[in-house]
């Protein structure tokens, strides 16, 4: 013994250690963020199986990162679905599959990511307009497989901020498009990457003639069937009607103060935010949102963001999208904010085209700086950066103005606020 050892070089004391070693690095480390063993979702990390307790993992731990394998296990599940909400079930596999990680990122069920405050809170990543950063999460608790796959189809089909996708039944790519551009995701490249896993299932079920393709599937019921009352009051599947309200909420009048009227048009520099705990006194000062600098400058998105967090004693951060259109679709299943169609002072509204008058590709978000009730329901005066210029948000594009409930006729849940806020 004693000469195979002076021979090794290994003593009696490092074998321990050496076992040790050999034993920690057999074992693969939980996946955390986006390091998926073939793609990325925008949800996070958790080992997984199928368990219905306490614990958050629920995949079972067999591998799932094939599309055989994701179909034997969720085909079934998905086409009923997709079947059930008007969804092409082909993009249902391909955003389960791509949001959980294929099941390496799928706490309580939640193969879509889907945002709570019952479930696991995790590290994830989201991108905003200055760029993607690691940030944390909580996401929505589903009691069984089935739950999670029918809570995605009550969100998309009860929240009103996903209806345009609800034309394309049985159209993946298009309702992919759709569902993206209303603020599901914020992955710049998120129709690209789903897209590409989405189109392997429909090639590995139409080779292996598994399921009819969803263009030829009749849906059990119309997008018009289906409405944010039919959501259960504290189900596990009511995901963003909890926090988008309707229209019957209580228009509070009110003026924030502050926020400068006049100008010609409205319309003047950022220089009054000198004053304020932004500090915003030059050209090329941009307060607690520095990151604008180097893109985009003073934009309508930085400009909201700078006066909500004056008005709102520093508590407020990027929104989780560089797409000023999206951010009521992503602050709807938030649950630290509230989203609905009746506005407060000190209120974000945004939307795509409409009364703000964004494009229908950007949008365009304001504050909301005065409420006033009158004869035809309420008037607003909002306070907004980057509106009738150029687009390259100059140093002087603040504007003032007013508008009516009217204009808003048809817009849904434009105006968020966060449950913190005191006004």
């Amino acid at each position: 013994m004693k000469r195979l050892l002076s021979m090794s070089g290994i003593s009696l004391m490092i074998l321990p250690m050496l076992m040790i070693l050999l034993l920690f690095t057999a074992v693969p480390a939980q996946q955390t963020g986006n390091v998926t063993p073939v793609a990325s979702g925008s949800s996070s990390s958790a080992a997984c199986d199928t368990d219905t307790d306490d614990d958050p993992d629920t995949t079972g731990g067999a591998p799932m990162n094939t599309v055989e394998a994701w179909t034997k296990r969720f085909g079934d599940i998905a086409f009923k679905t997709g079947r059930e909400y008007g969804i092409p079930y082909e993009a249902i596999l391909g955003q389960s599959a791509w949001e959980s990680a294929w099941g390496a990122a799928a706490p309580y069920h939640n193969y879509f990511g889907i945002k709570g405050s019952d479930g696991a809170t995790t590290g994830t990543t989201e991108c905003d307009a200055s760029g993607c950063h690691a940030t944390v999460a909580t996401w929505k608790r589903f009691d069984s497989d089935e739950d999670g796959f029918d809570g995605y189809g009550r969100l998309i089909t009860t929240s009103g901020y996903y209806d345009k996708a609800l034309a394309y039944p049985g159209n993946p790519y298009e309702y992919l498009k759709a569902i993206r551009a209303a603020g599901y995701a914020t992955a710049p490249d998120y129709v690209d990457k789903v897209w590409s896993i989405t189109r392997s299932f429909i090639t590995y079920i139409r080779d292996n003639d598994l399921y009819p393709p969803s263009s030829s599937v009749t849906p059990d019921r119309k997008p018009s069937d289906t409405a944010a009352g039919d959501a259960d009051s504290g189900s596990s599947t009511t995901t963003v009607s909890c926090n988008a309200s309707s229209s019957s909420s209580s228009v509070v009048a009110g003026k924030v103060g502050g926020a400068p009227e006049g100008g010609e048009k409205g319309r003047r520099d950022f220089g009054w935010l000198c004053s304020t705990d932004a500090k915003v006194c030059k050209d090329g000062d941009f307060g607690p949102f520095p990151s604008f600098a180097s893109g985009g400058r003073y934009q309508c998105y930085w400009y909201a963001l700078v006066r909500l967090w004056v008005i709102h004693d520093h508590d407020v951060s990027n929104w989780g999208t560089a797409v000023a259109g999206q951010i009521p679709g992503r602050l709807a299943s938030d649950p630290e904010y509230t989203v609905d169609s009746t506005p407060h002072p000190g209120d974000g509204v945004a939307q795509y085209e409409g009364a703000l008058g964004g494009d229908d590709k950007s949008g365009h978000v304001a504050v909301v700086e005065e409420v006033k009730k009158d004869a035809d329901g309420w008037r607003i005066r909002i306070s907004e950066g980057n509106y009738g210029t150029d687009g390259s948000g100059p140093w002087n594009g603040y504007n003032t103005r007013w508008l009516a409930q009217a204009q808003f006729k048809g817009a849904g849940s434009v105006f968020f606020r966060k449950n913190s806020w005191k006004n």
